[in-house]
């Protein structure tokens, strides 16, 4: 599970930066993503005239302990230090209170774009007034905002599937002959864990035969 969520991250990273960069006016980088499950290599293309220090892309997740936001963090890293790129990456803690003052932070910094992971749905709306206002190209990362780009006015979402995750999950626990499931369904808001939720839903009503004993929503952080 470890190395699947560092090679997701790694993946996200080095796209996430391109995507920004590319909307920052710097260079033309493909967004198709690299079809290898290995982690994504940091851009090798040579920056252009005009790419450099100038160009200042800020990122901001939900905190630094994780390994999943510590790949995610080092791979983006990686791609700016390729495409001579201001980068910086900054993190609230996890904490609700403090997303919104790191986000100012941020835009306070000068930065040309973003790429911004919510903590949850319910914060959407709020991140995507502020960079719409101060006029910042936005990419939300793993984290549905609540509304899709062309509503929200932000450049794309990236994230994986996750609530077929759930179902996928859950069903190769069934096929191998589970009947009886505790179930954590993680953070409260968070839009992957719900969706997650809604899969695993999907499967287990599939298998009438199923009981779900226990059913808990928990505001965990791993460390």
């Amino acid at each position: 599970m470890y190395k699947t969520e560092t090679r997701r991250a790694a993946l996200l990273g080095s796209i996430l930066l391109a995507i920004s960069t590319t909307v920052s006016g710097a260079q033309t980088l493909s967004k198709e993503a690299p079809t290898s499950a290995a982690p994504a290599a940091a851009p090798s293309t040579p920056a252009a005239p005009g790419v450099g220090k100038s160009v200042k892309i800020g990122m901001m997740i939900p905190h630094r302990t994780n390994p999943f936001w510590v790949a995610f963090a080092k791979s983006a890293e990686s791609a700016a230090k390729a495409l001579g790129v201001n980068f910086r990456v900054v993190d609230y803690e996890n904490r609700e209170e403090k997303q919104i003052d790191t986000l100012q932070g941020l835009i306070s910094g000068g930065v040309d774009g973003l790429i911004v992971v919510p903590y949850n749905t319910q914060m959407g709306p709020a991140i995507l007034d502020m960079t719409s206002r101060n006029k910042i190209p936005l990419i939300v990362a793993d984290r549905w905002p609540g509304v899709d780009p062309k509503g929200g006015n932000y450049v794309a979402f990236i994230g994986s599937n996750d609530e077929q995750l759930g179902y996928d999950i859950a069903s190769a626990l069934l096929k191998s002959g589970c009947t009886k499931l505790v179930v954590n369904n993680g953070l409260r808001g968070h839009s992957g864990y719900q969706a997650r939720t809604r899969g695993r839903t999907k499967a287990t009503s599939e298998h009438p035969e199923v009981k779900v004993l226990r059913e808990e929503w928990a505001n965990s952080v791993r460390v």
